[in-house]
């Protein structure tokens, strides 16, 4: 495997682990497991390890913080019904 590859596979794992923890938290929220106050608590918790973590590149981390905040936004409030 080349490193475009190694990149395309780890960028496909990250986008399917971002979105099954989305799916499991916004499943928890509307079950009333998750409040707002814990949201908030998770999403601090995560932008702090990635912003200290001493292995992570900081471009990569303002870009892993500006998903998190986008996440973060689209889960506020009360949880979305399915149609």
């Amino acid at each position: 495997m080349n490193v475009k590859d190694e990149v395309e596979a780890a960028h496909g794992v990250a986008i399917a682990q971002t979105a099954l923890l989305s799916a499991l938290i916004g499943v928890l929220k509307a079950r009333g497991v998750i409040t707002d106050a814990h949201l908030d608590v998770i999403f601090d918790s995560a932008i702090t390890q990635v912003e200290t973590a001493p292995s992570i590149d900081p471009e990569l981390g303002m870009r892993a913080r500006r998903v998190l905040e986008v996440i973060a936004t689209e889960m506020a409030g009360p949880p979305k019904a399915r149609d």
